[in-house]
């Protein structure tokens, strides 16, 4: 079964949204400067990680939000960002129009870290607003103990678990050298 939001066409999202599927995946992420990783590093793996996800739990893959808020690396050649304010309310438009197709469960899957806030904010508002039953989670939080476990570290932006992370969605983006 198709589970891209993108690649299905206006009738079958009406034929399957909310009846047979009622989550959706949101992966958001950023285009920023990631060491050894691809300045993409922080979609590729909420992209990843909802495409091994949606059949476990029966839902639909939202198009990802590939630009966030990207302060401290925005000197870095490639690396872009958004307005927090700008960005806040662009993810809450992003959530009614989700709302509004008739999904009543959104995981917001977070790739990058300057975007926690203005994300948890974005989902407060609108939880508050329409009563959705919403998450937002940063997949990096999930996986700290076994991080360090296996590397002695916690990892972080380009850090052992970004990395390792993308060598194993594609290990021809990580520069080996």
């Amino acid at each position: 079964m198709q589970r891209e939001l993108q690649k299905l066409t206006w009738k079958n999202v009406r034929d399957m949204v909310p009846g047979q599927i009622d989550t959706v995946i949101f992966p958001v992420g950023t285009i920023e400067a990631h060491g050894a990783t691809v300045l993409g590093t922080d979609n590729l793996i909420p992209d990843s990680i909802a495409a091994h996800l949606a059949d476990k739990i029966n839902a639909i893959i939202a198009p990802t939000l590939n630009y966030g808020i990207t302060k401290s690396l925005y000197g870095y050649p490639g690396s872009m960002t958004v307005k927090p304010a700008n960005f806040q309310n662009f993810v809450f438009d992003i959530l009614k129009s989700l709302y509004d197709v008739g999904f009543k469960k959104i995981i917001v899957l977070n790739g990058h870290g300057g975007n926690n806030s203005f994300l948890k904010a974005a989902a407060h508002d609108f939880y508050y607003e329409y009563r959705v039953n919403i998450a937002v989670i940063h997949w990096w939080e999930l996986c700290d103990d076994l991080v360090e476990e296996i590397y002695g570290e916690a990892g972080g932006h380009a850090g052992n678990n970004e990395t390792a992370m993308v060598q194993a969605i594609d290990g021809s983006l990580v520069d080996k050298s």
